[in-house]
C-alpha cells in the first residue's frame, strides 16, 4: 500500500495550492465584455464592461481574499480532494504516481482505438468533478463541508439534483472536456512516435536524452495551447441545466440564478459579502446563453476578444514545474 502516501500528499498539495488554482478559475470565469464601437454599431449589441472587473491573476487573488477571506480562497477543497482520491487513486493500482500527468504516461502506450476509449471513459468520470469544483470556487455563497446536501443544493439546479446525468447534456461541455484530454494525448503520441522512429538497440544516450527532452517540451507546449479549452470548460460548466436545456425562463421551483426555491433566503444559505461579489458571471438564462462548444468559442471571441481565451496561459507551466520541484524536494 505504498501508493497511499503519495496519493494523500498529492491531494494535500492540490488543496494547499487552491488559492492560486481557484483564482485562475475565477479569472477565467469572469465576464468582462469589451466595448467595441464598430462591433456595437454593426450588431446593435452594447458590449459595455459590467460588474466587477478582474484585471489579472494577482488582482483576482487579492479581491478574493479581501471579500471572502481565507475560507473563500479554499472553496472547492472537498471536490478537489474527491477528484484526486477517485481518479488518481484508481490509477495508483497500476503504479502510476499521483503527481505524474496522466497523458504523459498514457500517450506512448495507447494505440489510437484504445486512446479513444480512454478519453471517453476518463471524461465520464471527470466531467461531474469539474462541474462541482468550478461552481464551488465561483459561487458567492458559503459552503460547509459538514452539510453536503445543502452544498449540492447550492451548486446544482433542481433538475440536475433530480437527474444528475443531465450534467453530461450541458451544451458543449462533454466535447470541451474530452478535447482537453484528447488533444495532449494524441499530440504527445505523435511526438513520441516521431522522436523514437529511428531508435535502435544501439541508440546513444545523447539521442535518447534529446528525445526525452523533446517529449517533455511538447507536453509543456500542449498545456499552453490548452488554455482556450480550459476557459471554455469553465464557462460551460457554470451553465446550469433545467428540465429543458433550451428553456430560457426559470422553471417552477427555481429563482433567477437557477437555485431551488428551497435554497433561498431562510434556507440557511449565506453570502460571503452582501455588498459585492468577487466576479461577475455571464447570465446563463438570457438569449445569449452559450449553446454549444463552437458557440461558446465564437461568443467569447466576439464579446471579450482573444485575450479572454488565453487568460493565465502561463499557469499550467508554473504548476507543472512547481509540482516536480515539490516532489523532488520531498525525496
Amino acid at each position: 500500500m505504498r501508493w497511499i502516501y503519495p496519493l494523500l500528499l498529492h491531494a494535500a498539495s492540490r488543496v494547499l495550492a487552491l488559492p492560486f488554482s481557484g483564482s485562475i478559475i475565477r479569472y477565467r470565469a469572469s465576464y468582462n465584455p469589451r466595448h467595441d464601437a464598430a462591433l456595437t454599431a454593426e450588431s446593435g449589441l452594447i458590449l459595455e464592461r459590467v460588474g466587477p472587473v478582474l484585471d489579472g491573476f494577482w488582482h483576482t487573488l487579492y479581491r478574493s481574499y479581501r471579500l471572502e477571506g481565507w475560507a473563500g480562497l479554499y472553496k472547492g477543497s472537498m471536490p478537489v480532494i474527491l477528484e484526486t482520491l477517485i481518479i488518481r487513486g484508481s490509477l495508483a493500482f497500476v503504479k502510476i504516481h499521483p503527481a505524474v500527468p496522466l497523458v504523459l504516461i498514457a500517450a506512448p502506450q495507447l494505440a489510437i482505438p484504445e486512446a479513444i476509449l480512454f478519453v471517453f471513459f476518463y471524461t465520464l468520470v471527470e466531467l461531474p468533478m469539474i462541474v462541482l469544483t468550478i461552481r464551488a470556487i465561483t459561487t458567492p455563497y458559503k459552503l460547509c463541508w459538514s452539510s453536503p446536501f445543502q452544498a449540492l443544493d447550492t451548486l446544482l439546479s433542481p433538475a440536475e439534483r433530480l437527474r444528475p446525468y443531465i450534467l453530461y447534456k450541458t451544451p458543449g461541455l462533454f466535447v470541451a472536456t474530452a478535447l482537453r484530454t484528447a488533444f495532449p494525448l494524441f499530440f504527445l503520441h505523435f511526438v513520441f512516435d516521431l522522436a523514437t522512429r529511428s531508435f535502435t538497440q544501439e541508440v546513444g544516450l545523447a539521442v535518447f536524452s534529446a528525445a526525452i527532452v523533446l517529449y517533455v517540451m511538447a507536453f509543456l507546449a500542449s498545456t499552453v495551447l490548452l488554455t482556450p479549452l480550459d476557459v471554455i470548460v469553465v464557462r460551460l460548466a457554470l451553465q446550469r441545466n433545467r428540465a429543458n436545456s433550451l428553456e430560457l425562463e426559470p422553471l417552477e421551483g427555481e429563482d433567477d440564478e437557477g437555485f431551488g426555491s428551497e435554497s433561498g433566503v431562510g434556507s440557511g444559505r449565506k453570502r460571503y459579502s452582501d455588498t459585492e461579489d468577487v466576479l461577475s458571471l455571464r447570465n446563463e438564462y438570457n438569449r445569449n446563453r452559450y449553446m454549444g462548444f463552437m458557440d461558446c468559442f465564437r461568443t467569447i471571441l466576439a464579446e471579450e476578444g482573444w485575450s479572454a481565451l488565453f487568460r493565465a496561459w502561463w499557469y499550467p507551466l508554473v504548476a507543472q514545474v512547481t509540482t516536480v520541484m515539490f516532489y523532488r524536494a520531498l525525496r
